[in-house]
């Protein structure tokens, strides 16, 4: 695993990225009802648990930076990305772009107004953390 929207595959060693989607970084928190609790952390283990010992197939749409931005299945999951929004540990990209896109934000939505996962919390969206990380200025959710 590199992060919660990326991983390697352990033959190949090619780098994969979920599209459309991004989620906490490695060592973000989230705060509900004042207790932190560490966002970055849960979303890797999902996507781990996800994916370790499981066949994974993915579809690379563009390869960027060594990496390919791909929409990619488990054994268990068709869609990794989607049912990552489905729980509430993954944020569609306002840059992305596409009808599975379109979908993605319909699940966003519904995991949003059940206040699952990150829904259910203050948090930092995290291309602002790392905007702020990087010495920019940041907006919170």
């Amino acid at each position: 695993m590199i992060d919660a929207t990326s991983f390697r595959d352990i033959e190949t060693g090619a780098k994969y990225r979920l599209y459309g989607v991004d989620s906490c970084l490695p060592t973000q928190t989230a705060n509900l009802n004042r207790q932190s609790w560490p966002c970055g952390a849960v979303a890797i283990a999902w996507l781990t648990n996800a994916t370790l010992g499981k066949w994974v197939s993915c579809n690379a749409l563009r390869e960027t930076a060594g990496q390919r931005l791909s929409r990619c299945a488990s054994s268990e999951h068709q869609d990794l990305a989607a049912d990552m929004l489905k729980e509430g540990l993954a944020i569609v990209l306002p840059i992305a772009e596409g009808q599975e896109v379109r979908a993605y934000s319909q699940l966003q939505d519904q995991a949003r107004k059940q206040y699952k996962g990150l829904w259910s919390s203050q948090f930092m969206m995290p291309w602002d953390l790392r905007a702020k990380q990087a010495g920019g200025s940041a907006s919170s959710r």
